[in-house]
């Protein structure tokens, strides 16, 4: 009996066996489907969070690896396109709760979560830790002769030292990038990689080398039918143009572009485009055209739910209102952007925004507001400045380690005379960190002090003396200009451009600053930078090393012209 029952069971097994496998089979296919769907949507962050919510649902009741891994990850994806990298980062570390064996069953799904997850630390504007993640991907990739993830990790370290400002090192991690694409033959990357080069260059100030840059990049991407990159570059020498004025070259490669991303349905590229020609109409002072602009980017962050992009159109309507004088229109703008910069910690963007707060109270007569938004910009400036001095005495204090550590290999001995040198030297290097320390703070208290001095007696200058009475000035071009209404002059090479308050465009003279500065000094100019020359009754803001004007214009104030600026205002003209 018993023997004539064990076949049965047997089958019974191998039944409960092959539906079992069917049920895996059938849920593969469920949730590959769905991965397949949400790749259809990379640039819209709702469907892209359903699809991972759907897959999870799929997937957690089995612990599916493949499964849970994607979920998170899209949903990750998700919050990284409308900007909540803090949310990003918490989805990223939940598929890596099955990295040990994802590395081993699904190496490529959970090398992209480490990516993603150093990338939004990042955008977060935490460096180190996007540094710390992306050298770990390295590692990892490279541990897995996994080069083409090594090229990716090199160039987001790049990345992370341009968003430093170490643009030289930058290069140096693009390059590193660019020779392992160029190894393995995979010219459709290499485009990509000069143009962060090119941006680097461009960060530098070399514009000339930053466009052959794109130029190279451009048609390397036209040469491998890359077609994202080549309207990526199109985009940068929009914004290198932008640099050099020329904004009608700028917004021709910018309106380009547009109609390729809506094709692609890359929504966040095109509302960025409408921004950047809204830009590029607000620095010249176009307003209609820069409202209009604005406007369709503003209406597409909102969709987008894209945060990051919302401040700055904000921010940027705000001037824009400024310029047009509606300034509690401007206001309500520029506290909108207020709100957004604070929640996603853009301090740098912080700074700007209570610097045009600042300016429309005080053109509503509001002083104690406008003076409050000062002081905000002000500590915001202070606290930049005493993380780049913690920064560079954090990079003095890793050298000497890095010096002693070298130092002790070479002479470790048994000698117990050893450990007092070295005790004797680490005393040595704290004193003297604590003498770098003390001066940073006296340096930074008396440049405060100093600017403090500044505006105290600017307002005094403004108070006391009176608008000169206008005089004309006679320029080699025939143009005649009224010294009342001259704001500033800005030296270009060899020629000069003279801005007044009541013309969009400047007057143009070959001719140079030293020529005029001698006549028009006892008209109320004075000289704040070997390139400008301007009118004290418009300056309204000073900071340490700018100065804004009435129009919301900034203008670079040199330390070397500072004291002869403190002169004039201290001795004033005749009356």
């Amino acid at each position: 009996m018993t023997a004539r029952k064990f076949p049965r069971y047997f089958s019974l097994i191998l039944l409960l066996l092959a539906a079992t496998l069917n049920a895996q089979k059938s849920l593969d296919t469920e949730i590959e489907a769905l991965i397949t769907e949400a790749h259809k949507y990379p640039q819209s962050p709702d469907s892209i969070s359903a699809f991972g919510d759907r897959i999870l649902v799929k997937s957690k009741p089995t612990n599916h690896l493949r499964g849970m891994i994607k979920g998170y990850l899209l949903k990750g994806i998700s919050y990284y396109i409308r900007g909540d990298m803090d949310k990003s980062i918490v989805y990223n570390d939940s598929a890596l709760a099955f990295k040990k064996e994802g590395i081993i069953h699904e190496y490529d799904n959970t090398i992209q979560v480490y990516i993603n997850k150093a990338t939004a630390f990042g955008r977060r504007g935490t460096g180190d830790s996007a540094k710390a993640n992306f050298e770990l991907v390295r590692d990892l990739a490279l541990k897995n002769k996994d080069y083409v993830n090594v090229a990716i990790a090199y160039n987001s370290l790049g990345i992370g030292e341009k968003n430093n400002a170490n643009y030289k090192e930058a290069i140096t991690f693009y390059k590193k990038s660019f020779h392992i694409w160029d190894s393995l033959k995979k010219e459709d990357k290499k485009p990509s990689i000069l143009m962060n080069i090119g941006i680097a260059q461009s960060n530098l100030e070399d514009h000339v080398q930053a466009n052959k840059s794109f130029k190279e990049a451009l048609r390397l991407a036209i040469e491998s039918n890359n077609e994202r990159d080549e309207y990526r570059m199109y985009n940068n020498l929009a914004v290198n143009l932008s640099h050099l004025k020329k904004y009608d070259s700028a917004r021709y490669y910018l309106k380009k572009i547009i109609p390729y991303y809506k094709e692609k349905k890359h929504f966040r590229g095109e509302y960025l485009a409408y921004q950047n020609i809204g830009r590029s109409f607000l620095n010249e002072q176009k307003v209609d055209s820069t409202t209009k602009y604005l406007s369709i980017a503003l209406k597409g962050f909102k969709k987008l739910k894209l945060e990051q992009g919302l401040c700055e159109v904000y921010m940027l309507l705000g001037e824009n209102n400024i310029q047009k004088e509606e300034y509690k229109k401007g206001i309500i703008y520029l506290d909108s952007s207020v709100t957004i910069a604070k929640k996603l910690k853009l301090d740098n963007k912080l700074r700007g925004i209570y610097s045009g707060l600042a300016n429309a109270y005080e053109q509503l007569e509001d002083y104690k507001t406008s003076n409050t938004y000062l002081k905000y910009a002000e500590e915001l400036e202070d606290k930049a400045y005493q993380t780049e001095n913690a920064k560079n005495l954090n990079e003095i204090l890793t050298k000497q380690q890095v010096h002693r550590k070298n130092e002790a290999i070479e002479t470790l001995s048994g000698d117990k005379a050893f450990y007092k040198s070295t005790f004797f030297s680490v005393l040595v290097i704290t004193f003297g960190l604590c003498i770098l320390l003390f001066f940073f703070i006296k340096r930074n208290n008396a440049s405060k002090k100093e600017l403090r001095l500044l505006r105290e007696e600017l307002d005094e200058y403004n108070k006391e003396v009176p608008t000169t009475p206008s005089t004309l000035l006679h320029l080699k071009s025939k143009a005649v200009l009224k010294t009342d209404t001259l704001m500033y002059i800005k030296s270009d090479g060899h020629y000069l451009e003279f801005f007044s308050k009541d013309s969009n465009k400047p007057e143009i003279d070959r001719d140079t600053l030293k020529s005029y500065i001698e006549q028009l000094q006892s008209q109320g100019f004075a000289q704040i930078h070997k390139s400008y020359i301007v009118n004290l009754h418009y300056i309204r803001i000073i900071n340490s090393t700018k100065i804004m004007l009435e129009n919301g214009i900034w203008l670079p104030l040199s330390r070397t012209y500072k004291p002869k600026l403190k002169e004039i205002l201290l001795t004033k003209p005749p009356l």
